[in-house]
């Protein structure tokens, strides 16, 4: 067997070609103190199963470097793309359907006085009072034990793709998903009654591998390894437009296929199990691994694997307080941005089926439109956006790609606490649907500087999550999953938090005063704009120009 070492060659002026693989991958290294010098780039891939210790390498010039960069990162677009259009288009029938057996099993009786098994007293008998709270507790439930079966394995995730590599994580991670939408298909059927405690544990499953927040997380290590440091924010943005674009052409699917079959939604779940599987199979065989081979042969300490909560460490900066009151400030919106984004989604699809009587079909429009304003702002307005500031001199190449906190940054970040008060704001004096899409186009210029807070993270963070010199060869241990899976685990905490709250508050007053749950909502991003006006820039801070210059 050969020695499991990591060979590194210097790119030469004839581009000459010393060894072939079959998957390709990109080093960040050192460079040279001369500006004319060209980087090290490492590219690595086993082409064999049956000598796990062979690694082949392959070098190209810089031209076909990126090439190769933008082609795996449009491939990883694509898995983004496919398993958020299956896992969209079944969202507005899981959250019927789940209605619907709550009213058909619980509170539909037919006109002898019993329980209705059928299903068609449920327009007419079911009261959609009792069946909303019912439902916004089992939504309050699942958002408890999701989150925490989440907390204990997000952060862990992210250390899993350092290690492990990037497909392999997220091919178990999607596995999982298409697991627990087929266990939700079977808990639907008229043939097996509602139990409250079997959907709120069905529901969880997939916080067993950290959730959807930790397969985001993953999409975004993915960008971050292919992506340059001054392309990040707009990488970023079209990755995350692929989940937008998901819910935006899901659930124009599942209305398709509602018409189709006559109306049984069933079908559109079986729709997202056959597409979760497909786009596992299309990760597995098309889409190449970026995390370093290295990591394998020189693995984290086990105790660090199994430490649940010590990936938070990588937010605190020991040598600046001044920045560590950044890192804070860019955490907590953050949190409250995309907390605000998930748990008022749910809270208007509640308040919009019991104000409104929004169906499938509805809510499957609601979702369209949203995701439409999401993906053109994600793909078309965030892009053009970033590079009007880059030609218009606003944003320097040297100052964006290292790891300072510009002016640009502060402005986008503010301006997305803004854009979501303002969404809030609508909702909470909505008294008609076409207030609710307005709410939702508002609020979705806030992806304009979503990419910017992940981007302000990993720059803010640059030291801890880099360390160079620790492998042979000068290769950077990269810890961009850990990062990433902290920030999932930090989401998903305040989710649980913030979601309990809205859904529990929201059951109980329903009958009531169904507002008050937006009104919470409200007065949280309220303090998120706030925040977003202590930060301050590192545009003139000459140390950080020096730090960045030395590494140039």
């Amino acid at each position: 067997m050969s020695s499991k070492k990591i060979r590194s060659y210097q790119l030469q002026e004839d581009d000459e070609i010393n060894e072939s693989s079959v998957f390709l991958r990109s080093n960040p290294a050192s460079t040279s103190d001369e500006e004319e010098s060209l980087q090290v780039q490492t590219f690595e891939a086993p082409i064999s199963q049956h000598d796990e210790d062979e690694d082949y390498y392959i070098n190209l010039s810089e031209s076909k470097v990126l090439a190769h960069k933008k082609e795996n990162l449009f491939k990883i677009t694509l898995v983004s793309m496919m398993f958020f259009t299956a896992f969209g288009a079944a969202m507005s029938p899981l959250v019927t359907l789940q209605i619907s057996k709550i009213c058909r099993d619980l509170f539909s009786y037919g006109p002898d006085g019993n329980t209705n098994s059928t299903g068609l007293y449920y327009t007419h008998n079911c009261d959609a009072v009792k069946a909303q709270q019912v439902n916004s507790r089992v939504q309050s439930m699942f958002l408890i034990l999701a989150c925490l079966l989440a907390m204990l394995t997000a952060g862990k995730v992210g250390q899993l793709s350092d290690v492990h590599g990037r497909k392999k994580i997220l091919s178990i991670c999607l596995s999982f998903v298409a697991l627990q939408a087929s266990l939700m298909a079977f808990l639907l059927g008229d043939h097996v009654p509602f139990n409250f405690y079997v959907f709120v544990i069905a529901k969880s499953l997939d916080g067993a591998v950290g959730g959807i927040k930790a397969i985001i997380g993953i999409f975004r290590t993915y960008t971050i390894d292919l992506a340059d440091p001054k392309d990040r924010v707009a990488s970023l943005s079209v990755v995350g437009g692929s989940v937008y674009f998901g819910f935006a052409v899901g659930p124009i699917i599942s209305a398709f296929i509602s018409k189709v079959s006559g109306g049984n939604d069933f079908y559109i779940l079986y729709f997202e199990i056959i597409g979760i599987l497909l786009t596992v199979i299309f990760l597995v065989i098309f889409v190449p691994e970026t995390h370093y081979s290295h990591l394998k042969h020189h693995p984290r300490s086990s105790k660090s694997i199994f430490h649940t909560f010590k990936c938070i460490k990588l937010f605190y900066i020991p040598e600046s307080r001044p920045r560590r009151i950044k890192v804070l400030l860019v955490l907590v919106i953050n949190l409250i941005i995309s907390g605000t984004l998930q748990t008022a989604g749910q809270a208007i699809v509640l308040w919009s089926t019991l104000k409104f009587h929004w169906g499938t079909a509805e809510i499957g429009s609601s979702l369209s439109f949203m995701g439409a304003c999401r993906v053109i702002n994600s793909f078309v307005t965030a892009p053009a956006y970033m590079k009007l500031l880059r030609s218009g001199g606003y944003i320097s190449n040297s100052i964006e790609s290292h790891n300072g906190l510009t002016k640009v940054d502060i402005f986008n970040i503010q301006f997305a606490s803004v854009v979501t008060l303002l969404e809030v704001l609508i909702v909470l004096y909505a008294d008609s649907e076409k207030w609710l899409y307005l709410a939702m186009a508002v609020g979705s210029f806030n992806v304009l500087s979503g990419s910017t807070i992940q981007t302000a993270l990993v720059k803010l963070c640059h030291e801890n999550i880099t360390s160079h010199g620790d492998i042979e060869g000068g290769a950077s241990d990269t810890k961009t999953g850990e990062l990433f899976g902290a920030l999932s685990l930090l989401e998903t905490l305040f989710i649980m938090l913030m979601g309990s709250v809205v859904m529990i508050t929201f059951s109980k007053t329903a009958s009531t005063n169904p507002n008050f749950c937006f009104m919470l909502l409200f007065l949280m991003v309220l303090f998120a704009v706030v925040c977003g006006f202590f930060l301050i820039p590192d545009d003139g801070d000459d140390s950080i120009r020096e730090d960045y210059e030395e590494q140039e």
